[in-house]
């Protein structure tokens, strides 16, 4: 009995995940891909609890997502679109540019002066 349970809780735990990503809106491949992190992770008995943790936190969004209103789900998706521009603009300014020195000590040598 105790195999069938260690068999079946992770096929059930990646049978949530599938359709709540499909809820939330990911396509079937991205949901079946998704999906075996909890499923794997189950049967080889590795960071199930991480596993089980993200399939959770994917199901709650999945149940708060299908009580939003699709003018909400619009302005939520400018919202984090808008987030994740705006991180990678932010990363984008301070990687350093190869004009900049790495080492504040070391200055670039001055341009040569034409006559």
């Amino acid at each position: 009995m105790e195999i069938v349970a260690r068999l079946a809780k992770p096929v059930i735990m990646g049978l949530i995940m599938y359709f709540s990503v499909l809820k939330i809106g990911g396509t079937p491949v991205q949901a079946g891909m998704l999906a075996l992190i909890p499923l794997l992770l189950g049967w080889i008995n590795i960071l199930t609890s991480l596993a089980y943790t993200v399939t959770a936190a994917t199901l709650i969004a999945a149940v708060v997502l299908s009580f939003v209103p699709p003018e909400g789900k619009t302005q939520l998706v400018a919202v984090v679109n808008e987030i994740v521009n705006n991180g990678r603009s932010a990363v984008r300014m301070d990687a350093p540019t190869p004009t900049t020195p790495q080492n504040p000590a070391v200055q670039p040598a001055p341009a040569p002066v034409a006559p």
